[in-house]
């Protein structure tokens, strides 16, 4: 988890520092960029309450990054895939 962090950090500061040259050379695009939020995907939620804690913990830590599970993803868009379902009804 740390090491995937890491690396969308160095990605998120390099994004940063090529739009500000970008931003520079082409002034009439008007681009803009607040607070960018990164994310990361990454492994199951675990299934014991003391590594569930440990891992809750360690991702609420993050400042900049969002850490999501695939099985807490995946949960989402079947929920969101629902609800639009509903909505076509």
């Amino acid at each position: 988890l740390s090491l995937a962090v890491s690396q969308v950090m160095n990605q998120r500061n390099k994004f940063q520092d090529e739009y500000a040259v970008l931003s520079m050379k082409s002034p009439s695009m008007n681009l803009k960029s607040f607070s960018v939020r990164c994310f990361v995907v990454i492994g199951t939620t675990p299934e014991d309450d003391d590594k569930k804690r440990s891992f809750e913990h360690a991702r609420d830590n993050f400042k900049h990054v969002t850490v999501v599970a695939f099985n807490e993803l995946f949960s989402r868009a079947k929920r969101l895939r629902t609800m639009l379902a509903e909505l076509r009804e």
